[in-house]
């Protein structure tokens, strides 16, 4: 479960790291054929060159420190 304030890095990027500033909920834009699918938890998270961009959780990894 990532939380805010925990380091995180992207999963496909592993040496972007970053903090986790804000999480919150969003409607996701894809309907599937029962319906539409539960809401999607997104991050803000500032990295350490000073990019700040929102990125949903299911993309980040959490760093043990």
């Amino acid at each position: 479960m990532i939380r805010v304030g925990d380091s995180v890095c992207l999963i496909f990027n592993m040496g972007k790291v970053g903090k986790v500033t804000a999480l919150k909920e969003a409607a996701p834009k894809t309907w599937m054929v029962g319906g539409a699918m539960t809401k999607l938890q997104v991050a803000t998270v500032l990295f350490e060159d000073g990019e700040t961009i929102e990125l949903g959780v299911s993309d980040l990894m959490r760093l043990d420190s």
